[in-house]
């Protein structure tokens, strides 16, 4: 999968690392965050995809 460009608007920005937590992942965001929609994007490619 190629990158692509991705345009939003949003009121806060955190970049971090996503942990594992059996077969899925997470980001631990902040308490205010609690009940907002919010999008996460992957940044970096997916080790399947990056693979072949």
């Amino acid at each position: 999968m190629k990158p692509r460009s991705i345009t939003t608007e949003g009121y806060e920005m955190v970049e971090k690392t996503a942990g594992k937590s059996g077969n899925s992942a997470y980001v631990y965001l902040p308490a205010k965050w609690t009940n907002k929609k919010v999008v996460v994007i992957a940044i970096e490619p997916l080790e399947e995809e990056a693979q072949g």
